[in-house]
């Protein structure tokens, strides 16, 4: 079953998507540089992306889908205590 984000994706039209089930398996990296991207985007991928992915030529991009609304204790000021 595809997440939230891999179906609101693909209703968008915006593919190839690929989910592999462990991003740092070599024939995962291979399918995605066989695609000769010159961006990568990854959407609530809780995976260490590898270092190969890495280089190319704009690099990757990973969204979070909280970024907009986050926690209440994460600041912009990291000097700044929420408690006190």
């Amino acid at each position: 079953m595809p997440s939230a984000v891999a179906a609101a994706a693909t209703e968008l039209g915006l593919e190839p998507i690929l989910v592999p089930e462990r991003l740092r398996e070599e024939a995962a990296v291979a399918a995605v540089l066989a695609l000769e991207p010159e961006l990568i985007v990854l959407a609530d991928y809780g995976q260490i992306v590898p270092a190969s992915l890495l280089g190319v030529r704009h690099g990757a991009l990973n969204l979070h889908p909280f970024a907009a609304a986050p926690p209440p204790w994460r600041q912009s000021d990291p000097g700044h205590d929420p408690g006190g």
